[in-house]
C-alpha cells in the first residue's frame, strides 16, 4: 500500500547508464536486458513510479547478468501512477 508520502521523493528518470534497451513488445514500450535467445526469462512489473525508475532497471540488468532475458513493460504508457 502506498499513499501521498510516496510522491514526496520520487526517483529520477533513468540516466541512460543501463545495459538494456527500449523495445516495442506487444504494443508496449519495454525495457529489455539480457540475451533474447536465453531459455530463461523474467517479467518485472514496475511499482507506482513506472518502468523508467533507475533502480528497477539496475535490478533488471543484474538479473540479466545471471543469464536471464528480462522484460520490464511500460504499464503506465510513458508516465507513472503519479503523473
Amino acid at each position: 500500500m502506498f499513499g501521498p508520502a510516496c510522491c514526496d521523493n520520487p526517483p529520477g528518470i533513468s540516466s541512460g547508464e543501463e545495459s538494456g534497451q527500449i523495445k516495442k513488445l506487444a504494443s508496449l514500450n519495454s525495457y529489455v536486458s539480457g540475451n533474447p535467445d536465453s531459455k530463461l526469462a523474467v517479467l518485472l512489473i514496475s511499482d507506482a513510479y513506472g518502468y523508467e525508475a533507475p533502480k528497477l532497471r539496475k535490478i533488471a540488468d543484474k538479473v540479466a547478468a545471471a543469464g536471464y532475458y528480462v522484460v520490464v513493460p511500460d504499464m503506465f504508457f510513458g508516465g507513472s501512477l503519479y503523473s
